[in-house]
């Protein structure tokens, strides 16, 4: 609840979701919150694409974190092209 609190104050006092977005996927993974990362990207759909968080992952050498974010880009990749 904090947490959803404290991103609402956030994106409502800068106005940038997409500069909040990758610096909040950054902080995750520089802490290694890895679950909290998958569930901060299925909180809802991700403004700013599934790429960074595949680079976040394979940036701290965590390519098995890298899958979970790969089938999330895959699908987006498979639903523009059909």
């Amino acid at each position: 609840m904090f947490l959803r609190f404290q991103t609402k104050s956030i994106i409502d006092l800068n106005g940038n979701i997409d500069r909040f977005w990758y610096i909040k996927i950054k902080a995750l993974a520089d802490a290694d919150f890895w679950e909290v990362l998958q569930l901060f990207a299925n909180e809802k759909k991700s403004p700013i694409g599934y790429v960074p968080f595949v680079e976040a992952c394979i940036s701290h050498h965590r390519e098995d974190q890298a899958k979970f974010f790969l089938q999330k880009v895959d699908l987006l990749i498979g639903s523009i092209i059909f």
